[in-house]
């Protein structure tokens, strides 16, 4: 799995805010939009959320809650991107807001999913029922995606795969990502949620020269 600082030093322009919404702080009046702070992390083998060719131009991470109107707006976004081009590979970074009660062991849910081979179906499946995330929820979904039932409810029960998603709040705390969803294209900065044509601004910028 390519790390996280593999696409945050590149050598590019320094990181701009280049969305209207402004990054939250603590203090601000969007608290369902603040992330976690980071807690304590442990060695887990990492369930990579990567879509996309890694020759692609451009990469796109996303810090994301599946409890957030605003995320599931966004990730459709990016699918549509996905759709029509190679040239974009997206990495997926959990950011579960402290105000979303069930956003935490949904981003477990994806991850077990993950170590299954289904990260991304479970992530459009909680995106697409993200008023529905109780543990009984993620249990019928997972049995929906052909999932081996007792391996994933083991691994939610026992929270295996909690330690990937403080690790990514941890790396959010660390670039002072406050809202979600908030975007770095080849190391440039968007907060909130995009639309085609901002997203697809950046990402035409991004391209090297002759493929824009």
């Amino acid at each position: 799995m390519h790390s996280f600082s593999q696409y945050l030093y590149l050598p590019l322009a320094p990181l701009l805010l280049l969305a209207a919404p402004q990054i939250a702080t603590p203090q601000a009046s969007h608290p369902c939009c603040q992330v976690n702070p980071p807690a304590r992390e442990e060695p887990v083998q990492p369930v990579a959320g990567v879509r996309g060719s890694d020759k692609a131009p451009v990469t796109v991470l996303v810090f994301s809650d599946f409890e957030s109107f605003p995320c599931a707006r966004s990730a459709s976004v990016i699918a549509g991107f996905l759709a029509h081009t190679r040239d974009v590979r997206v990495i997926f970074k959990h950011a579960p807001a402290a105000s979303n009660p069930n956003a935490p062991l949904a981003h477990e849910a994806a991850l077990a999913a993950g170590a299954q081979g289904k990260f991304w179906e479970m992530h459009d499946t909680l995106f697409e029922n993200q008023t529905h995330l109780t543990h009984a929820d993620l249990l019928v979904y997972a049995k929906s995606l052909g999932l081996d039932l007792a391996a994933f409810q083991q691994v939610l029960d026992n929270h295996t795969y909690r330690p990937i998603v403080q690790r990514d709040l941890a790396e959010a705390a660390g670039l002072g990502v406050t809202t979600t969803p908030t975007f770095f294209v080849n190391g440039r900065r968007l907060v909130g949620p995009q639309g085609y044509a901002s997203l697809g601004a950046v990402i035409e910028w991004g391209k090297p020269v002759g493929l824009n």
